[in-house]
């Protein structure tokens, strides 16, 4: 259980993580890219932004709480933060495969 709990609080402090890195970071990188001369509409052509805003934040920032509500839930013995913490830690560990099984042999 102790070692569940460990693991969802660093999955929530690396969600946490990537918010803060795209508040901070995220105008400077563009300002970057056009002064190597990267032309702007090339991130959009392929679908990035480096700056967050408005609800993007959120999602990361969210899942985190819930992360950390399973790490307070988990240790505790409650069955409902291991049915939750079975939910959640999958699409998070092994996004692409959210929702079907995952392929473990590659070519």
């Amino acid at each position: 259980m102790i070692i569940a709990a460990v693991a969802e609080v660093l999955i929530a402090l690396a969600l946490v993580g990537i918010a803060l890195v795209r508040h901070r970071y995220g105008a400077a990188a563009e300002a970057e890219l056009t002064r190597q001369g990267v032309r702007p509409a090339v991130q959009e052509e392929s679908g990035m932004r480096c700056h967050a805003g408005g609800h993007e934040p959120w999602a990361p920032v969210g899942m985190a709480l819930v992360m950390t509500t399973l790490a307070v839930l988990n240790p505790a013995g409650n069955e409902w933060g291991r049915t939750l913490s079975w939910i959640f830690r999958r699409p998070l560990a092994y996004p692409a495969s959210a929702g079907r099984p995952v392929q473990t042999t590659t070519r």
